[in-house]
C-alpha cells in the first residue's frame, strides 16, 4: 500500500523556527561573524527572500504568528493586538485568553487557548487532510506565540511559566502533560542557568558596530535562590532560547515527530530576542550576542534534525516583526527620534471632545495603535462621524505623530497600492475589535508602553522587513529572491509542499522553492 508520503512526494516533517524580534538585517549585518552551520548553512543550501515583509499594522507578537500560520492579516484572522479593548465588556482581551480552560502543568497568569483567532491555520489543515493523524506540535516561551502558531487543532501548544520555571500548556488540548514532557520539567532545566554569567561569545568586531552594552550579565544576581523573579529575568537571557532548544529536542523525541510516512509540522517560536531587545535595543552589543548565539541555535537544531529525521526534513526561518532603535540612542546622533505617552493622548482628546461635546467619557481606551472612543454614547447623539475626525485633526497635530486613521477610513480600501503604510494599517484592522482610530508614528517615535528601551509596532521597514527562508527537502539551494514577498505566504507554501488545502483565509501567493 502506498503511503501519504509516497504519494505527495513531500517531507515528513516541516519544521517552521520564529526568532521573535528578529530584523531582517540582523542576518545580513553579522553574517560574517557567524559560523557555518546555521544561517550561513540555510541561505548557501536554501532560498532566501530578502525582501520579506509584514503587511499589516501593528508588527506585534501575536498578530505576526498568527500571520505566520494562517496567511492571511489581523483584518480577517482578528487578532489586531497582543491586547485589544472588547467595547462589549469594557474590558481588555488578551490575544490568547480563555477563563473556561485551564492551565495543565504548572501555575500560569492567563487561562489560554486559540479561541480568539478568527481563523484556522496550516497546522489544522494538515491534521484534517491526514484524519488527525498527522502531528501539529507548537512550542515557545510565550504562550501567544505558541497557540496561535499552532491553531485549533494543534496536538499540543506549550509555553513556559514565569510562575514556576514549568513548561505548561492547556486544558483546550489535554488534561494531563504527556510523560516526556513532565519528565522534561522534572529536570528543572530552568534552575540550572540560576547565576549562570551571560559573556560575549563572538570577536570583538562583530560588536564594534553598536551604540551600548554593558556586560557580563548575571542570571539571578542578587536573588537567594531561583523563583518568579529569576524565571522572568531568564527569558531575557540567551539562555531563555537555550532552555527552549532542549525543549524541542525532547518534544521531536517524545512525540516521534517525523518517524512515520504521515508528515508533521513543528512550531518554534524563540523568544528571548524578544524580550532582551525591548531593554537592550537593536545597535546594543547585548542583541548583536544574542544574533551569534541564535545562529549557534540553528546550527545545533539542524545537526539534531539531520540525526533525528535525516534528508526529509523541511526548515522554514522567519520572524514575527523586527524592532525600532532605542530613540534616546540615536537622537544622541541627530536622528529626530522620541516617546509618546498613551495617558498623554486619552487625556488630550478627552479635553477636547469634552470641550465640544460636554463633559462625558468619550475616550474608554487607548491600545496602541487603536483607540477606542465612547461608541455607543456617541452613536446615540448622531456625533460618532464627527467625534472620529475631530479626534483624527488633534492627534495629527502632536508632535511625533505621522498619521492618523479613522474607522470610517479603513472601513473600505481606498488607499492608492503606492501608499504602503495606510494599506499595512487597512490590513491590521477587524471592524468587530480594532479602535476607532489608528495612530501611527513617525519613524524612531514609540508610542505607548514605558519601556526603557525600545519597542516596535509600525509600517517601517524596521518593524516590517524580516528574513524568510526555506531549507531542505526538496528546496533549490542557494537563490536568494529580491522580489518583495509578505509573510502571508508562509502559510500556503507550507500547505502546497505538504499537498494540503491553504488555510481558509489565506492570501499570500505561493513562493518558488522547487530545485
Amino acid at each position: 500500500m502506498l503511503s501519504l508520503l509516497t504519494l505527495i512526494g513531500g517531507p515528513k516533517l516541516v519544521v517552521v523556527v520564529v526568532f521573535d524580534q528578529f530584523r531582517y538585517d540582523y542576518i545580513t549585518r553579522f553574517l560574517p561573524f557567524v559560523g557555518e552551520g546555521g544561517f550561513k548553512r540555510m541561505i548557501g543550501r536554501g532560498v532566501f527572500f530578502r525582501n520579506c515583509h509584514h503587511t499589516h499594522v501593528p508588527t506585534f507578537t501575536a498578530p505576526g504568528h498568527a500571520t505566520i500560520s494562517t496567511g492571511t492579516t489581523p483584518r480577517y484572522h482578528g487578532i489586531v493586538a497582543n491586547m485589544w479593548y472588547d467595547r462589549r465588556t469594557g474590558e481588555r482581551v488578551y490575544a490568547v485568553s480563555d477563563p473556561s480552560v485551564r492551565t495543565v502543568g504548572g501555575r500560569y497568569r492567563y487561562s489560554s487557548s486559540p479561541k480568539n483567532l478568527l481563523v484556522n491555520t496550516v497546522g489544522d489543515e494538515l491534521r484534517l487532510k491526514t484524519g488527525f493523524k498527522g502531528k501539529v506540535i507548537s512550542l515557545s516561551l510565550k504562550d501567544r506565540a505558541a497557540i496561535l502558531m499552532g491553531g485549533y487543532l494543534a496536538n499540543l501548544s506549550i509555553w513556559f511559566s514565569d510562575e514556576d520555571g514549568n513548561f505548561v500548556t492547556s486544558s483546550y488540548y489535554i488534561d494531563s502533560l504527556p510523560s516526556w514532557l513532565k519528565e522534561f520539567n522534572g529536570r528543572k532545566l530552568a534552575d540550572s542557568y540560576f547565576h549562570k554569567v551571560w559573556k560575549k561569545i563572538g570577536p570583538k568586531a562583530a560588536y564594534s558596530f553598536t551604540l551600548s552594552g554593558n556586560f557580563p550579565h548575571v542570571s539571578g544576581k542578587n536573588l537567594m535562590r531561583p523563583g518568579r523573579k529569576f524565571y522572568r529575568e531568564l527569558k531575557a537571557t540567551p539562555f531563555g532560547n537555550e532552555l527552549l532548544l532542549e525543549l524541542v529536542k525532547a518534544a521531536i523525541k517524545g512525540e516521534e515527530l517525523g518517524k512515520d510516512e504521515v508528515p508533521d509540522i513543528l512550531f518554534v517560536s524563540f523568544s528571548a530576542n524578544d524580550y532582551a531587545g525591548h531593554i537592550y535595543g537593536p545597535y546594543s552589543q547585548e542583541v548583536v550576542d544574542l544574533i551569534l548565539r541564535s545562529d549557534r541555535i540553528m546550527a545545533e537544531l539542524l545537526r539534531f534534525l539531520d540525526k533525528e529525521i535525516g534528508k526529509e526534513y523541511l526548515v522554514v526561518l522567519t520572524s514575527d516583526h523586527g524592532v525600532a532603535p532605542v530613540p534616546e540612542k540615536i537622537s544622541e546622533h541627530g536622528l529626530r527620534a522620541g516617546r509618546i505617552a498613551a495617558d498623554s493622548l486619552k487625556t488630550l482628546l478627552q479635553d477636547i471632545l469634552s470641550e465640544h461635546f460636554g463633559e462625558g467619557e468619550w475616550v474608554f481606551s487607548v491600545s496602541f495603535p487603536w483607540i477606542y472612543l465612547n461608541d455607543t454614547l456617541l452613536t446615540r447623539r448622531g456625533l460618532l462621524k464627527e467625534a472620529r475626525r475631530l479626534a483624527k485633526e488633534s492627534l495629527e497635530k502632536v508632535d511625533g505623530i505621522m498619521r492618523v486613521f479613522t474607522a470610517d477610513e479603513l472601513e473600505y480600501s481606498g488607499f492608492s497600492p503606492w501608499d504602503r503604510s495606510a494599506l499595512y494599517v487597512f490590513n491590521g484592522y477587524n471592524p468587530q475589535r480594532s479602535g476607532d482610530l489608528a495612530v501611527i508614528p513617525r519613524a524612531f517615535y514609540l508610542l505607548g508602553r514605558h519601556y526603557s528601551g525600545t519597542n516596535h509596532g509600525t509600517p517601517y521597514t524596521y518593524d516590517t522587513h524580516v528574513p524568510l527562508i526555506f531549507y531542505g527537502f526538496n528546496v533549490a539551494e542557494g537563490v536568494e529572491v529580491e522580489d518583495f514577498c509578505s509573510t502571508t505566504s508562509i502559510a500556503p507554501t507550507i500547505a502546497h509542499i505538504l499537498w494540503s488545502e491553504e488555510p481558509a483565509a489565506s492570501l499570500g501567493d505561493v513562493l518558488p522553492l522547487r530545485k
